[in-house]
């Protein structure tokens, strides 16, 4: 348990080095994963959250680098929302083939709640909700409210 990265939120978005006519965009996907100590009674003040932007390789390569530079693992039981930019999805067929990613992964859920975002999604990953301490999380609580 100590050795993995809870994963709450993705924003995936086109890589600022992609080709516009590419049929295959290359991606910039932002992982954000708890900090369990924040929320224990000496975490106090800390920040809950920290937030990993991989801009090469394909999503499985851009999981292992996070998993390089947290020295955890990424763990996506706990994923519940993913956020991708409006401008990603102007390549065809770009929103199937990140449906069909989460859809084969064993450790991802079914539930999780894919967003379209107004300009680049990484961006809503790093805002600073009112209320909870998890901008993933916060989202996630403001689309069940939205019904």
């Amino acid at each position: 348990m100590e050795n993995r990265g809870f994963v709450t939120g993705v924003a995936i978005d086109s890589a600022k080095n992609a080709q516009p006519k590419s049929t295959d965009k290359m991606l910039s996907t932002t992982f954000q994963m708890i900090v369990p100590n924040a929320f224990s009674p000496e975490g106090g003040q800390s920040v809950a959250f920290k937030n990993f932007t991989i801009d090469k390789g394909s999503i499985f390569e851009q999981i292992r680098e996070t998993s390089t530079r947290s020295s955890r693992s990424l763990f996506f039981q706990h994923l519940k929302i993913m956020l991708v930019s409006e401008e990603l999805l102007k390549t065809p067929h770009q929103l199937t083939k990140l449906i069909d990613l989460l859809l084969r992964d064993d450790e991802s859920r079914r539930n999780i709640k894919v967003i379209i975002t107004k300009g680049r999604s990484k961006k809503y990953l790093a805002m600073k909700p009112p209320i909870e301490k998890v901008p993933s999380l916060y989202i996630e609580e403001l689309s069940k409210n939205s019904k």
